[in-house]
């Protein structure tokens, strides 16, 4: 296995096939990043192979705000409580999730973990953009996990077939 940076890891292969599932360019959180990690993705793929990803699609995030949560879950003399709360930013297309998690055994509180997650959402014509830019090509996008669903702004969730030119 190895851990490293999407934006930089280097290795000595070339590949036919690429994926950054589970919304990995959402962490992409600037423009900079978006660039330094399809440069490095189109570095490590042979011509023509494919690269997909999954993302979240603007229009639907307008259409349908992110929204605080409250989750509160039982186990055994454990109670787990999970608050997230979101703050959109529109002016970087940024929503900031921030989870405030907090562990009880009878009553009392034994743990408390605080975690923000910017991710980004994009556009169709973003998305185009950065691909074309760094020598991908974009096939398809339609819904996550619907190769025959078109992309609506009543799913946050799409997904994205890119070929290396």
């Amino acid at each position: 296995m190895i851990k490293a940076d999407i934006k930089n890891y280097r290795l000595n292969n070339k590949f036919d096939f690429a994926m950054a599932m589970f919304n990995v360019i959402g962490y992409q959180t600037n423009n900079d990043f978006m660039e330094k990690t399809l440069q490095n993705t189109a570095r490590h793929l042979k011509k023509n192979s494919l690269f997909v990803f999954d993302c979240w699609y603007l229009p639907a995030v307008l259409k349908d705000r992110p929204t605080n949560r409250f989750k509160k879950l039982k186990l055994g003399e454990k109670t787990i409580v999970r608050k997230t709360s979101q703050n959109l930013d529109l002016e970087k297309n940024l929503i900031n999730i921030n989870f405030h998690i907090k562990e009880y055994k009878k009553n009392k509180l034994t743990n408390h973990l605080t975690e923000n997650h910017p991710m980004r959402f994009w556009t169709l014509t973003e998305l185009d953009y950065f691909l074309a830019k760094n020598n991908f090509k974009l096939i398809k996008s339609c819904v996550f996990m619907n190769l025959n669903k078109n992309v609506s702004p009543d799913n946050w969730n799409i997904f994205i077939i890119a070929q290396k030119i």
